[in-house]
């Protein structure tokens, strides 16, 4: 068994983080989202896209073609709107970003603080396919410097650091008609990337001696943490195996299952089975059910392939089952939540309830707003 009340002295003897004059705080780190790379792909999305609101055309694209020392056109600027986010290949691994133009196909991996450990050379290979005839670039955005490695395949690491120097140089430099609605978001998020390294590349020395004190606890506490994110995992495969969805053979509709660890790239530890949902009139989403530390929770979401989060809101909306849920900008919770120590059967029965709900509307012909 652990030591509890040793790891209860140890943690009640943390340093408070020291902050570095005095730096406001970001809307990002306010939200608590300075750490999650989603956010941040989400962002990198919508200014990378000319066609959006903002105002700034091709100059974030300009800007990120140049901090990896590519050489364009005008002709290779001719974005395709939407920017494609999370992108699936066959093997069912996701890039973060696609940005596409009728002479370049730019593929982008957005690392913060995950390790880059990701299959870069089969992404390169699937860029490949989808560029045809197109020149393809392949870039690995990443808040800490990254040596190039022969892993990385084609994929070129370029920091946010030099990817913001060229940013800064065009919006001080070009007569650019941005929307100002904007620019807030645009310098916040910088600003919010900016305390991220400053945070990594400046320890707190206070901090430093109270690890370098008590290591071998922390070491301990560690490895417990592993303990407990493997037993997450174990239930969740063991939940995998209950709900059926070999039963679905469907012309309307495709039902695809994995599990997924730590998919929030922060510190909360949880552990997710996620249901890709793609019904064959346009329809897609998410389906995961997850295993928090204190309860588990059944939300629907986007997935890379959602053209509308209203036309799934409208279908969920008009599902054929008794269901309480909280609808969010980019989810629905589903209600109630469980507590952690609930018999997997009652979740399995749950998930399952919701599937066959939603593979009966999706037989039946109902659709979402358009």
């Amino acid at each position: 068994m652990p030591d509890l009340q040793k790891f209860s002295e140890v943690l009640n003897a943390f340093p408070q983080p020291q902050h570095q004059g005095e730096s406001m705080k970001t809307f990002l780190e306010i939200a608590g989202y300075p750490h999650r790379e989603n956010p941040a792909s989400n962002i990198l999305r919508f200014f990378l896209d000319p066609h959006e609101t903002h105002g700034l055309k091709t100059l974030f694209f300009e800007a990120l073609l140049e901090s990896a020392d590519q050489a364009f056109t005008t002709m290779d600027l001719d974005v395709k709107s939407p920017v494609e986010r999370e992108v699936w290949f066959e093997t069912g691994e996701r890039l973060d970003l696609v940005v596409s133009t009728s002479t370049l196909l730019v593929g982008i991996e957005n690392k913060l603080y995950n390790d880059p450990n990701n299959d870069f050379l089969s992404y390169a290979e699937h860029l490949q396919l989808k560029a045809g005839k197109r020149r393809l670039i392949c870039i690995l955005l990443s808040l800490l410097p990254i040596a190039d490695s022969p892993e990385f395949g084609s994929f070129k690491p370029v920091t946010y650091q030099k990817f913001f120097k060229k940013l800064k140089e065009h919006l001080a430099n070009r007569d650019v008609e941005a929307n100002q609605r904007y620019m807030p978001f645009l310098n916040d998020f910088i600003e919010t990337i900016e305390h991220l390294r400053q945070e990594v590349n400046m320890p707190d020395p206070e901090f430093h001696t109270w690890l370098d004190e008590h290591q071998t606890d922390v070491n301990l506490l560690l490895a417990e943490i592993d303990n407990y994110r493997a037993y997450l995992g174990i239930q969740i495969i063991a939940l995998k195996k209950i709900i059926d969805i070999s039963k679905y053979n469907s012309d309307k509709i495709e039902i695809i299952g994995g599990d997924y660890g730590d998919r929030n790239d922060g510190p909360k530890i949880y552990h997710t089975l996620e249901y890709e949902i793609n019904m064959f009139d346009g329809l897609n989403f998410l389906l995961g059910i997850t295993l928090f530390t204190n309860d588990w929770k059944l939300e629907i979401y986007a997935s890379s392939r959602t053209s509308s989060w209203a036309s799934i809101v409208e279908f969920f909306n008009n599902l054929p089952f008794d269901a309480q849920y909280r609808v969010f900008p980019d989810n629905i919770l589903i209600e109630p939540t469980y507590d952690f120590n609930t018999d997997l059967s009652i979740i399995a029965a749950r998930g399952q309830e919701i599937i066959d709900a939603i593979v009966a509307a999706a037989e039946s012909g109902q659709k979402g707003a358009a």
